[in-house]
């Protein structure tokens, strides 16, 4: 019964992917911050990953964005940019975007969506290369954002499941 258990749960799985320019600051904080909020609700329901779109795959996640995930006890595991590709966005269920511009660069995809849009929240300011200071305004958007989305999603996985 277990395996069975396991292998719904697979078939189940939403995959999300955030997207934003680079993958080093806004979308990587994303990923982590849903993630952590999926651990503390004890959900398994989501996966989660992010990319750039015009990414330099194998970069690292900027300094000033690991430290302000430190600092707000976010697990953060080794991230290395990713660029988003045809192929990748295809396999997730939906895509956010961290800006009405990168939405409107995807917008032949029907499952593309724009943060700002989907939660009638704001676009995701860009912190690269700004102070830290900067980045914790902009981490505070993304976690207000990411429980937002997680709230919304997890009523569409209930919803589509029953």
């Amino acid at each position: 019964m277990l395996k069975i258990n396991i292998i719904v749960k697979i078939i189940y799985m939403k995959k999300i992917a955030f997207v934003c320019m680079g993958n080093t600051c806004r979308s990587p904080m994303l990923e982590c911050v849903f993630k952590h909020i999926c651990k503390l609700e004890n959900n398994n329901n989501f996966k989660v990953v992010s990319y750039g779109l015009t990414a330099v795959d194998g970069e690292n996640i900027s300094l000033n964005a690991k430290n302000i995930l430190k600092k707000y006890k976010i697990k953060y595991t080794s991230h290395k940019a990713k660029k988003l590709t045809d192929k990748l966005l295809k396999k997730c269920d939906i895509t956010l975007t961290v800006t009405e511009d990168i939405k409107n660069i995807l917008k032949k995809y029907n499952n593309v969506y724009s943060i700002k849009e989907f939660i009638d929240g704001i676009d995701i300011p860009d912190p690269y290369g700004l102070s830290i200071n900067d980045y914790e305004v902009v981490f505070k958007v993304i976690y207000a954002s990411a429980k937002k989305i997680y709230q919304k999603l997890q009523v569409e996985y209930e919803d589509s499941t029953m």
